[in-house]
């Protein structure tokens, strides 16, 4: 069992991202973080984001792998790790998450240099359908 989130987007690379970088993020993305170490209880070598290069090579997006945990954190990490060795590596554009609980979503936004995540607040509250999808109006709504 566990906990599902999809995800739906893609973070960017800038225009003149080179083979070198893209092959970087790459490896870092499938967990082979080599001689990294872990530090603290934040994300590790091996620790795997849930994330591949885009098929055109423009960015990263979710792989569909399901069950993940800490990505924004495992995201951070790698782009420090990127950052370090590569000074001029950005990530820019919106990722959208949506968990299996209809108030769980967020947003990881990439902003050059940074990613942040942005959380929905829902005011009001949640509304549930019958499973067969009728809906019954109320007796206000009937007059």
């Amino acid at each position: 069992m566990g906990y599902n989130t999809t995800f739906e987007g893609q973070l960017n690379f800038r225009d003149d991202v080179t083979l070198s970088e893209i092959k970087a993020i790459q490896k870092y993305l499938v967990g082979d973080w080599g001689d990294a170490e872990r530090v603290g209880p934040g994300p590790g070598p091996g620790d795997y984001a849930g994330f591949k290069v885009t098929d055109d090579m423009t960015g990263i997006e979710w792989d569909g792998c399901e069950k993940l945990r800490d990505v924004d954190s495992i995201l951070r990490e790698i782009m420090e790790m990127m950052i370090a060795d590569y000074p001029d590596f950005t990530l820019t554009g919106t990722v959208q998450a949506q968990g299996e609980d209809t108030e769980d979503r967020w947003d990881l936004v990439g902003e050059g240099s940074a990613l942040r995540v942005f959380e929905y607040r829902f005011l009001g509250e949640i509304v549930s359908f019958p499973a067969s999808g009728e809906f019954k109006p109320t007796e206000t709504e009937q007059q």
